[in-house]
């Protein structure tokens, strides 16, 4: 069984002068076809500038090849890019499997998100178990200080401790038990 990796459409076009309200307008009926596919991920649209050549750029995701596949040779698409003739010069194409990306271009169809509750609870834990002992520990000798410098002196180690040591290893454990899964798209 092979694995099954996002996959990635790249496509660069120069619009001829004049065309490009005719192309943006091509670009929303086509967003709103992809999106009735499976597997369609999200879309990325980016106008002319220096940045991007003076073309326009739309970057687009499937979740396999296959589904993106089915997109490209569907009768929908087929129909859809015969009403692109004659607006644009030169066409540029590039093709990325997920796992060739160093950072995805695009959010995924599925986010995992934290369950605000039970990060709640984790956080009441973590922040206890880190407070009491350095209280206990160091609180005898930071009582004669004033408040301000009590606080920063409790505060900066629990944060310190809590950013660097403490959480990345115990959120990359309880991982599963406190993400959930949102349906978003991306069109813009």
């Amino acid at each position: 069984m092979s694995l099954q990796c996002p996959i990635t459409i790249n496509v660069s076009r120069e619009i001829l002068a004049g065309k490009e309200t005719i192309y943006e307008n091509w670009i929303h009926r086509g967003t709103q076809l992809i999106c009735q596919f499976p597997g369609f991920l999200g879309m990325n649209i980016k106008r002319p500038d220096s940045a991007t050549n003076n073309c326009y750029q739309l970057t687009y995701s499937f979740d396999t090849a296959e589904h993106q596949a089915a997109w490209k040779n569907s009768a929908q698409r087929s129909n859809h890019m015969k009403l692109l003739k004659n607006t644009f010069i030169k066409k540029e194409t590039s093709v990325q499997k997920q796992e060739e990306l160093i950072l995805p271009t695009l959010t995924s169809q599925q986010k995992l998100v934290p369950n605000p509750h039970k990060m709640a609870l984790v956080l009441i834990v973590v922040v206890f178990s880190v407070l009491f002992p350095l209280n206990a520990f160091f609180g005898q000798y930071i009582v004669q200080l004033p408040l301000p410098l009590r606080i920063l002196s409790v505060v900066l180690p629990q944060v310190l401790l809590m950013n660097y040591i403490i959480m990345p290893p115990l959120m990359k454990w309880l991982h599963p038990w406190l993400t959930r899964k949102l349906e978003t798209k991306n069109l813009s």
